[in-house]
C-alpha cells in the first residue's frame, strides 16, 4: 500500500484519507518520499538549542571571566548559573530525538525556567538602569524561547503518536 500526503499533513492511500503512521510517506505536492515527518524539524531544533546554548555560553563566559578578575559578587553567580543553563541547551540539543520521546517534559520544564531566568537578569539589570541592548535581548531571547516551547511540543506530540502508531483525532 501507497501512502501519499500533501504538505497539510493529510496523509492517503490509494486516493483515501487514511489514518496510518507518517513513516514512508509520499508527498503528492512535491513528489517527495519522507521517511520520517519530524526529522527535519528536529535537527533544526537541535540546532536553535546548540547556538542558543553556544551563543549565552560565550556572553556569560566572557562576562564571567571579568567578573573573576575582581572579588566574588552577585554578577559571579548569575554568571555560574547562566553557564548552567548553557550547558543545559547543549545537552539538549544535542540528545533532543531521544529526550522527545522520553522526557518532552523536563525540556519543557528547563524552557519555563529559562524564561523566568531571563526575565530575572533583565529585572536585576535594571537595577543598574535600562539599556536598550538589554531590552533587545530581552525580546529576542524571549522570542527565541516561545519558538522553542512551541515546537518542543508540537515534536513531542508527534514522537508520541508515532510511537502508538494512532493519529491524534483533529487529523
Amino acid at each position: 500500500m501507497v501512502q501519499v500526503a500533501d504538505h497539510f499533513g493529510n496523509r492517503f492511500a490509494l486516493g483515501r484519507l487514511c489514518r496510518l503512521p507518517a513513516r514512508g510517506v509520499f508527498c503528492r505536492c512535491c513528489r517527495k518520499d519522507y521517511t520520517h515527518g519530524n526529522e527535519r524539524n528536529c535537527s533544526e531544533l537541535a540546532a536553535y538549542f546548540i547556538l542558543s546554548g553556544l551563543a549565552t555560553l560565550f556572553s556569560y563566559g566572557r562576562a564571567l571571566w571579568v567578573n573573576f578578575q575582581g572579588s566574588f559578587t552577585l554578577a559571579t553567580v548569575v554568571g555560574v548559573i547562566g553557564i548552567g543553563f548553557s550547558l543545559a541547551f547543549l545537552y539538549v540539543g544535542i540528545s533532543l530525538p531521544r529526550l522527545l520521546r522520553s522526557s518532552a517534559g523536563r525540556v519543557v520544564t528547563l524552557l519555563y525556567v529559562s524564561t523566568g531566568w531571563v526575565l530575572f537578569v533583565f529585572l536585576l539589570g535594571l537595577l543598574e538602569g535600562l539599556a536598550p541592548v538589554a531590552v533587545i535581548t530581552l525580546l529576542l531571547s524571549l522570542l527565541i524561547l516561545w519558538y522553542l516551547l512551541k515546537n518542543v511540543r508540537r515534536l513531542a506530540a508527534e514522537a508520541k503518536v508515532s510511537s502508538s502508531g494512532t493519529v491524534p483525532s483533529g487529523t
